[in-house]
């Protein structure tokens, strides 16, 4: 019996050459995988270039999260406070959901006191 070991081959997102190279992209949070060959990749660095020069390094990795600030810990105490209220209590620390953000401000953002 024979057996076959099957490669997958990346291709060129563009142009469907073989041999291309996974690269992320991370432009305002938002990460994008494309894989491309050495001369899209060199048309690509061409474009992005002088952006990526005249710009600030932060280093490899993901973005640093932004910490939150004394006014979102504020609103999310009153939205944990509003929850509690209608019967639908969060966790005490963490982050507050979308979900349970937009329930708050769909009800008018009260102030419980």
């Amino acid at each position: 019996m024979a057996v076959i070991n099957a490669q997958p081959i990346r291709v060129d997102d563009l142009d469907h050459t073989p041999d291309a190279k996974a690269h992320t992209i991370v432009i305002d949070g938002v990460a994008t995988e494309v894989d491309l060959g050495d001369i899209n990749f060199k048309l690509f660095m061409a474009a992005v270039g002088p952006y990526l020069d005249a710009g600030r390094k932060l280093g490899k990795g993901k973005a640093a999260k932004r910490s939150p600030s004394a006014e979102d810990k504020a609103r999310d105490t009153t939205i944990r406070a509003w929850h509690t209220a209608q019967g639908t209590p969060l966790k005490a620390s963490g982050r507050v959901s979308r979900a349970a953000r937009e329930a708050w401000v769909a009800a008018g953002s009260p102030v419980v006191a």
